[in-house]
């Protein structure tokens, strides 16, 4: 899917919720971003957190970018008042800075994972949501790794506690 975007955010509130990122967010390095707008707000999902920046424009779907990307962008953010967030032809645009990001439908359901799951919690994800859901919410890649780590013969024997950083 190929969507077309256009939102202006202020600088103060774009700087807020990447300040709220900065402080509250610790997403693993391979964890991915989800963007959408609602009609009033920017949504950034990443590390089991929501920010909404309150935005104005169009915006239709969602996309998916490296959550790298997104606490770069919180360290350093964008120049200009107001910022212009836009995506076109499978890149976002953050004022003058760019990535390439993957577009999509938007979800009729979300996938909420909290920032402390357990890999019970991410390994349970398989059997309440298909592998389409679970990628388009950023997921496929902590699956996998949990999976690949071995928490699934491991957790019976722990009870279940295990946690996972990332989230």
């Amino acid at each position: 899917m190929n969507i077309s975007a256009h939102l202006t955010i202020t600088k103060k509130a774009l700087n807020e919720a990447f300040r709220l990122l900065k402080k509250l967010c610790k997403p693993r390095h391979d964890e991915e971003a989800v963007l959408s707008y609602d009609g009033g707000c920017l949504h950034i999902e990443l590390g089991g957190m929501t920010v909404t920046p309150t935005a104005t424009g169009t915006w239709s779907g969602q996309v998916r970018i490296p959550g790298s990307y997104i606490m770069g962008l919180a360290k350093l953010p964008p120049t200009g008042d107001p910022v212009i967030v836009k995506v076109e032809d499978d890149w976002i645009y953050f004022g003058s800075t760019s990535f390439k990001c993957k577009s999509q439908d938007s979800l009729g359901r979300l996938i909420e994972l909290s920032m402390n799951a357990t890999a019970a919690d991410i390994l349970s994800l398989r059997f309440q949501y298909s592998e389409t859901e679970i990628e388009a919410a950023g997921y496929t890649k902590v699956v996998k790794e949990t999976e690949k780590m071995g928490f699934a013969q491991n957790w019976k024997g722990s009870g279940g506690a295990q946690r996972v950083s990332h989230l």
